[in-house]
């Protein structure tokens, strides 16, 4: 069993920056395109 101090250094913290916040919707657009296997031409048309 793992103590507690193992699954804290396991952790990943996810920092968005204010870039990552102004192009948050257009990371989604693409995630969903690429799960509906469209062409990077079509990804690159978001």
């Amino acid at each position: 069993m793992m103590g507690q101090s193992s699954q804290a250094s396991r952790r990943t913290h996810l920092i968005l920056t204010a870039y990552d916040n102004e192009h948050f919707t257009v990371y989604m657009r693409l995630l969903d395109a690429s799960s509906d296997d469209a062409s990077e031409d079509e990804m690159a048309q978001l």
